[in-house]
């Protein structure tokens, strides 16, 4: 199955996240949620900034 990454900073725009992951989710879409914000998450991601982070060190 075929992935649909929402990516964004979900420290300061995580209703806006949210709300497009689940209109992806609700038109059948499988969403992988990824944080690139510099500050804590408000919402629920699969890939934390942190784990972005790791990869461009």
């Amino acid at each position: 199955m075929k992935h649909i990454y929402v990516v964004g900073t979900a420290d300061t725009k995580g209703e806006e996240l949210a709300f497009l992951a689940d209109a992806v989710t609700a038109a059948g879409g499988a969403v992988v949620r990824v944080d690139i914000g510099t500050r804590g998450a408000t919402v629920p991601v699969d890939i934390p900034a942190s784990e972005v982070a790791a990869h461009h060190a």
